[in-house]
């Protein structure tokens, strides 16, 4: 917003100097006159008449871009996943002592909050979070209720295209999750999970 204000002020400044040498061409009295006030205005104008083209246009230099498709296969075993996807400990308050609880736990720690490519912090999620009096359940209720599913793959949007748009796949869901909730003080992370749907159930989903 600021380098449009300063493209603007800058826009304004140049086109008065320029109709002010115009005026001058107009008002002149003789042709000495007008040849100097001619000159004044060519100066003027020759340093923007060579501020070059616009660079080329490269499809593959654009701000956002479309996967490309090559999708892994899902993850359908359960060791398998957990290989691929070592869940990361946490402590919770248990009469039960299970083998995997032994791992050394990783605390969220100052990047849980802070904002990423793919997690924007902007002023219309910081607006929303406050609307949603920053309450964790508040905040998945209202992801869960008004995003709308797009069946993609991959990070695409980012959490406030996501917003603007209502809609993202499951990366983009958890973009704008995770965009609420730390700025909302909590700390939060992607995490990678399976769910089982039988065939017939995903069919009429």
């Amino acid at each position: 917003m600021q380098r449009h204000t300063e493209a603007m002020a800058r826009y304004r400044s140049e086109m008065d100097t320029l109709l002010n040498n115009l005026d001058a061409i107009d008002a002149a009295t003789d042709n000495e006159q007008r040849r100097r006030h001619i000159d004044k205005a060519l100066k003027h104008l020759k340093p923007l008449q060579n501020q070059g083209k616009h660079a080329p246009f490269d499809p593959n230099q654009l701000p956002f871009n479309i996967p490309k498709g090559e999708v892994r296969p899902p993850i359908e075993d359960e060791k398998e996943l957990k290989r691929r996807f070592p869940a990361k400990a946490v402590k919770v308050a248990t009469t039960t002592l299970l083998p995997d609880m032994l791992k050394v736990a990783q605390a969220p720690d100052s990047t849980d909050l802070e904002p990423t490519e793919d997690v924007q912090i902007t002023p219309p999620i910081e607006a929303l979070a406050l609307e949603l009096e920053h309450n964790p359940v508040k905040i998945y209720n209202w992801v869960h209720d008004n995003i709308q599913f797009i069946p993609t793959y991959g990070s695409i949007q980012g959490s406030q295209m996501t917003l603007e748009t209502k809609s993202g796949n499951a990366f983009d869901t958890a973009s704008l999750l995770i965009a609420l909730l730390r700025t909302s003080g909590i700390h939060a992370r992607y995490a990678y999970g399976t769910v089982r749907i039988p065939i017939n159930q995903a069919k009429q989903a």
